[in-house]
């Protein structure tokens, strides 16, 4: 079943495992806190020789990764982890030592942040954040491939929804007024309202799914996984816990933030290839009041063009990825593959089920044969 359980990690669904994946989280960190232990310990001594430090520190964590995910539950791997947490503290402590009496204030202030990372690498590595930010990359690069398509049937509605606004005046004074990190915040907002719209429609989306999976397609969902022709049978879909429900909704939302993001990137390029073309200087002078500020990166493209399609961008992104889950059309066109999924990792969570209720060793032996 440990090849069962590595694919549920891999897939960025690590609370899909019994026990809501909480025994080994510490040990999935291990490679993290020994190779921040080993640097934090060692970079002053050996202040001289610091990249080689890291390239070896790295080398030995993806090692240990490699060790862990082969040995998994046995008494080395326990000590392993508790060597790390060890080593993880220890360099915090070195950290004050090696500031001499006078504890600095960048030695503090290095403790501090380790205290922080902890907790933080502890909730990423329970919920599979690395292995969902790597799954959400390998759907940007599906989306940038097949862009063409993507843009062409959501382009239509949403440049009606907002070309109206990219040549209004007061837009442009706005933009123009605003700082860099307030229209990030902006973003930011946009993409809040995003993720919390998403998780309300999926969480009723996983209810409707759980209540209507049937056997066959739970069977047919297990193709391409460990426990392709394991079962003959499979239990109906158990519901999911609170936690396994969070993660769930991860993933999920990690892939509407991702198709929206490349929806946005082209809005983003079509509103400054259109302003380009038809906002000359003057007119653009006449709406902000005053000439317009080249920008520092690019100087060709005035700052006010930048910001202006920016916010339209963002704006236009966030109405797409609402628009998919709750318009017909683009309901049909965009959210298919979110729900394939999510009926794939409810089935494979029913069948891992199944052959963990069973505890026989030719269930056992069917899903290694499997995986293999």
């Amino acid at each position: 079943m440990s090849q069962v359980e590595r694919w549920f990690v891999r897939q960025g669904l690590p609370t899909l495992r019994l026990d809501d994946g909480r025994r080994d989280t510490l040990a999935r960190m291990a490679p993290v806190l020994a190779f921040v232990g080993v640097t934090g310990l060692l970079e002053r001594p050996l202040q001289n020789m610091v990249i080689v430090l890291y390239c070896v520190a790295a080398a030995g964590a993806f090692a240990l990764r490699y060790w862990i995910g082969v040995t998994r539950r046995s008494v080395a791997v326990r000590w392993t982890r508790f060597a790390s947490v060890c080593l993880y503290w220890a360099s915090a402590i070195g950290m004050v030592e090696f500031s001499g009496p006078e504890v600095t204030v960048s030695a503090v202030g290095s403790v501090v942040i380790l205290g922080t990372f902890f907790p933080v690498a502890y909730l990423a590595t329970a919920y599979g954040l690395v292995p969902l930010a790597g799954r959400a990359l390998l759907h940007v690069v599906r989306d940038v491939r097949d862009s063409v398509q993507l843009q062409a049937r959501s382009l239509p509605l949403l440049l009606f929804l907002t070309l109206f606004f990219f040549f209004t005046g007061e837009l442009w004074q706005l933009a123009d007024r605003l700082s860099w990190w307030r229209e990030s915040v902006v973003i930011g907002i946009f993409a809040t309202v995003t993720v919390c719209a998403s998780a309300a429609r999926l969480r009723e989306e996983i209810q409707q799914i759980e209540q209507r999976l049937s056997i066959p397609e739970m069977l047919s969902a297990c193709r391409g996984t460990p426990l392709e022709g394991a079962l003959d049978e499979c239990a109906a879909a158990v519901p999911l816990t609170r936690r396994q429900s969070f993660n769930r909704l991860l993933l999920l939302a990690g892939r509407q933030l991702t198709q929206a993001a490349v929806v946005g990137v082209g809005m983003f390029l079509f509103f400054v290839s259109i302003g380009l073309v038809l906002i000359d200087p003057a007119t653009m002078q006449q709406w902000i009041g005053s000439p317009p500020n080249p920008s520092n990166l690019i100087p060709v493209l005035p700052v006010a063009l930048l910001r202006v399609s920016l916010l339209l961008a963002g704006f236009a992104s966030m109405y797409f990825a609402i628009s998919t889950m709750t318009d017909p059309h683009y309901r049909k066109e965009f959210f298919p593959p979110v729900i394939r999924e999510l009926e794939r990792a409810l089935a494979v969570r029913a069948a891992y089920l199944t052959l963990m209720g069973r505890g026989g060793r030719s269930a056992t032996g069917h899903a290694r044969q499997a995986g293999s």
